[in-house]
C-alpha cells in the first residue's frame, strides 16, 4: 500500500513483470473487471502508483509514491477502458504513456497500484487529485516523481 494517502483502496493491484509473464493482459482484464463496482453509467476514480518494496528520498521526507492520478467517464456497454489506460501508462509509445513509470515497469520494480472509487461520493476525482498534489508537495517537498513525465514528441 502507499505510504502516503490512507484511505483504505477499493482495490490494490501487484505490477510484478517478474512473476507475471502475461502481465498487460492480465491487469487490463482485471481492472475492468473490477470497475466501476458502484455505478454502471459512470466511473470516477483516484488512483496512486508506488514503488512496492522501496522509498525514494524527496526533499522533506521519504515515500515510496511514484504518481498521483484520476479517471473520470462514461462507459460504453458497461465496460471501462481503465485497464487499457493504466497498462498504457505503463508500456505505450505516445503521448498517454508516462515514461517515469514505463521505465521502473521496463526495468521489473515491483509496482503498487491502489484504487480508490469515488463514484459514491460526493468527492470529485480531480479535485481529490489536485489536493493530494499539493499535500504531497507540502508534506515531501516535490511532486512524486512520476507526476509530469508523459512522452512528449519534440
Amino acid at each position: 500500500m502507499n505510504d502516503f494517502y490512507k484511505k483504505k483502496p477499493y482495490k490494490t493491484y501487484t505490477i510484478d513483470v517478474n512473476n507475471d509473464k502475461n502481465l498487460a493482459k492480465n491487469l487490463t482484464k482485471n481492472i475492468n473487471k473490477d470497475f466501476p463496482p458502484n455505478d454502471k453509467e459512470k466511473f470516477n476514480i483516484l488512483y496512486i502508483y508506488y514503488l512496492a518494496d522501496q522509498t525514494f528520498k524527496y526533499p522533506n521526507n521519504s515515500s515510496n509514491v511514484l504518481y498521483i492520478g484520476n479517471s473520470v467517464g462514461e462507459l460504453n456497454n458497461g465496460k471501462t477502458n481503465l485497464g487499457f489506460r493504466f497498462k498504457h501508462c505503463l508500456d505505450g509509445h505516445d503521448s498517454k504513456q508516462n515514461i517515469c513509470l514505463s521505465n521502473y515497469y521496463k526495468k521489473a520494480y515491483i509496482i503498487g497500484l491502489d484504487v480508490f472509487d469515488l463514484s459514491k461520493t460526493k468527492q470529485r476525482a480531480a479535485e481529490e487529485e489536485k489536493k493530494l498534489r499539493y499535500k504531497f508537495l507540502n508534506q515531501y517537498g516535490a511532486l512524486p516523481i512520476a507526476d509530469g513525465a508523459n512522452y512528449k514528441k519534440i
